[in-house]
């Protein structure tokens, strides 16, 4: 009835919810609390008349019944009036905080951490020893909301704040350890919160992330996150290790993800002694999104490290425009070939081809426009005698470029060109890069990791962002009541959240000319002075702003490469590959499948991931959720031969004793095994099943794929291809 919202029967709702709080059974108690609060949101001034909320107040004070207290100090909480209960009474429920249960256990943590302070140190240490049994609970709720209570208790007492911090870390390795994927997603983001403030303590669980084929996607990107975190110079290169594990992952996220980490361990501990050598072998990868990432993370470990440039710069010249896909691997190789130019003999030649392709095709995208530009001022200014007509034809071009970022900063070279000359406008413009762009808590600054501290064990540690740029001011509920209105008053003080602002970064202003010449210096040579004297016609007849006090800002920001770009592709049927390929016969699979196993049950399956974002068109289920017995397969088997999809693929590996687990990632149920040959079964979510026979011959493998959905069938033989290659 109370939720009704109708205005006509509210009337009569307000006498039921008042007698039911004096009923002598505690479920409707309970119940008639809940009521009052969506009286309240209904009707706010007669909730407040009637007095409903002093009874609330009153049976908070007086009830013995632990669920209805729970319900008591939810319906205060969201009122905003949970100061005015008695800290004596605080302390009667923290005596009998074992009677409550986990919802209400998990909300007095709560309430206690708001409302509750202790006064002195042996009161906190009293507190900490009523509750310490929370930390070992079986609920990951109530374990999270007793480690939040104390790590707030003791922050300002590093001793005991530490002795905190190692109680935290038996349950937290358990839960990460744990079968529930959501479970341990949730912990290993609120201890990267704790690690990012204090690592050391954490550094005994970079063995409980190591790489397990069968987590989800979204907990081995966690998982990658921590270890980095969680890495020093004592354990860089095992790290590192443990990383290049997880870039063989058939995700295109996860493997990017791994790349990208390889490279953010090296800067973070300051050193890439063999770190770098491993990412090198990633340059002739098979898998164009782990070669794109490759190159962005050889620019970003560039900008630490310019002394191992005389390694990386050439073989990563030698990859070829042509052959990165992503418009940040492309900046990043343009970004290397102009910074490093003196390293590769044929630089401006290369660069050459690439400008050829300004505002066309791969480079119509602003940040490799941004590269193309400012690669070609750093390598005219290194080599201006090769450089002229190339830095003459991108200025023309940029000069003229519908994006006005692009035009000013042309404008901006050609003027430090003409005003500082070559030496002068390098030195500027190999500045430091910016940081990352990543948004995660790995590089926020130490006022953003105080806020998710603050925040810890809410959504604001999964998004790694303050609650206050996900949460919309006007969907925020909090009331303050006056002591007047507390007596049965209408006074009634309705607050919220202060409102979001927007900034905006762009501030007006004129650019003083002045400065360039200030700064004083010439180009010198007759060379390089016929070209400047070209600069003056193509500033004359361009039409450029130079109104913006950023341009500087916008002119130098392309140098921070992204490190963890978010490639999505999704796979398309594939037509089938044609040439016969050699089937099992029937005695084969009964053979087959006495070698192997059955299909695992719920209990020996591996979790299932949550449902992706933007999900693929065909998508198999989960390996818990898939079971068949042997002769169903069998006929399946026999029926599907007209629908077999055959291929070759290249084994990255002649080793297949774990072909079997490294296949199961794509949620393929292996039915039986031998040296040479394994069976695979799997269902889609929309329940048609598809078989698969994979055939091992030396480096080769044979895949035979049947299903009566042929898109299935490519999409599956697709996906293969890939685990195959990276196996």
């Amino acid at each position: 009835m109370c939720s009704l919202r109708v205005p006509e029967l509210l009337e009569s709702v307000f006498p039921v919810v008042s007698k039911g709080l004096k009923d002598r059974h505690a479920y409707v108690r309970e119940v008639s609390v809940i009521g009052v609060l969506k009286c309240y949101e209904q009707d706010e001034e007669k909730t407040v008349a009637l007095g409903l909320i002093d009874e609330i107040k009153g049976l908070a004070t007086t009830e013995r019944d632990t669920q209805v207290i729970t319900s008591c100090l939810y319906v205060l909480r969201e009122l905003g009036a949970l100061h005015t209960l008695p800290r004596q009474r605080m302390i009667s429920f923290m005596n009998n905080v074992r009677s409550f249960s986990e919802w209400g256990h998990c909300l007095l943590m709560e309430t206690l951490l708001e409302h509750y302070r202790p006064e002195t140190e042996a009161e906190r240490f009293d507190v900490l020893e009523v509750l310490d049994f929370g930390l070992n609970h079986t609920n990951s709720a109530v374990i999270l909301a007793t480690a939040k209570l104390f790590l707030h208790y003791t922050s300002n007492y590093k001793e005991q704040y530490d002795q905190v911090i190692r109680l935290i870390l038996g349950p937290a390795r358990t839960l990460i350890m744990g079968r529930e994927p959501e479970v341990a997603y949730a912990v290993l983001r609120n201890v990267h919160v704790l690690a990012e403030r204090q690592p050391e303590p954490f550094r005994v669980m970079v063995n409980d992330v190591f790489y397990r084929p069968e987590d989800a996607v979204y907990l081995k990107i966690a998982k990658l996150d921590l270890m980095v975190v969680l890495s020093h110079l004592d354990n860089a290169y095992d790290t590192a290790e443990e990383a290049f594990e997880y870039a063989r992952d058939f995700n295109d996220d996860v493997a990017s993800h791994a790349v990208a980490c390889i490279s953010r361990i090296a800067i973070k501990v300051g050193s890439v002694d063999g770190i770098l050598d491993r990412l090198l072998l990633f340059l002739n990868h098979r898998r164009q999104v782990i070669v794109d990432e490759t190159i962005i993370a050889f620019a970003a470990a560039l900008h630490k490290f310019p002394d191992a440039a005389e390694i990386c710069v050439p073989p990563i010249a030698r990859v070829g425009y042509g052959t990165i896909g992503s418009p940040q691997g492309r900046a990043a190789f343009v970004w290397i070939l102009g910074h490093f130019g003196d390293l590769v003999q044929d630089a401006p030649y290369l660069l050459e081809e690439i400008c050829d392709q300004y505002g066309q095709g791969p480079a119509t995208s602003g940040e490799v426009k941004h590269a193309i530009l400012t690669a070609s001022v750093e390598l005219f200014c290194a080599r201006p005698a090769e450089c002229m007509p190339l830095m003459k034809h991108v200025l023309s071009r940029a000069l003229k470029d519908p994006d006005h970022i692009v035009k000013e900063k042309a404008s901006l070279y050609a003027k430090l060109l003409e005003g500082l000359g070559a030496d002068g406008t390098r030195r500027l413009v190999r500045l430091p890069a910016l940081p990352s762009g990543e948004t995660n808590a790995t590089d926020a600054s130490q006022e953003l990791q105080d806020i998710l501290f603050d925040e810890w064990n809410t959504l604001s540690v999964v998004y790694g962002e303050p609650s206050s740029t996900f949460i919309a001011a006007e969907s925020t509920i909090k009331r303050s009541f006056s002591a007047d209105s507390l007596g049965g008053g209408v006074a009634v003080e309705v607050g919220g959240t202060d409102s979001l602002i927007e900034v905006d970064g762009e501030g007006e202003g004129d650019v003083d000319d002045a400065v360039v010449g200030d700064l004083g210096g010439d180009l010198g040579g007759d060379l390089v002075g016929d070209f400047v004297g070209d600069l003056g016609g193509m500033l004359g007849s361009a039409d450029v702003s130079q109104d913006k006090s950023s341009l500087l800002d916008d002119g130098f920001s392309f140098l921070g490469v992204s490190q963890a770009p978010t490639p999505t592709s999704a796979n398309e049927p594939a037509a089938a590959t044609s040439g016969p390929a050699q089937s099992p016969a029937m005695d084969d699979l009964d053979l087959l499948m006495m070698m192997g196993a059955d299909a695992p049950s719920g209990a020996d399956a591996a979790p299932a991931a949550p449902p992706a974002a933007a999900p693929p068109t065909y998508e198999l289920r989960a390996r818990r959720d898939v079971g068949i017995r042997q002769d169903e397969f069998k006929k399946q088997w026999s029926e599907l031969e007209m629908f077999a999809v055959t291929s070759t693929s290249q084994l990255g590996s002649s080793a297949v004793d774990d072909l079997d687990r490294h296949v199961e990632q794509a949620n393929l149920v292996c039915l039986g095994k031998s040296p040479s040959r394994f069976l695979f079964y799997g269902c889609s979510t929309a329940g048609c099943g598809v078989c698969v026979c994979i055939t091992i011959s030396g480096m080769q493998a044979t895949l035979d794929v049947r299903s009566k959905d042929a898109g299935l069938s490519a999409s599956v033989k697709d996906t293969l291809d890939t685990l195959l290659c990276v196996f």
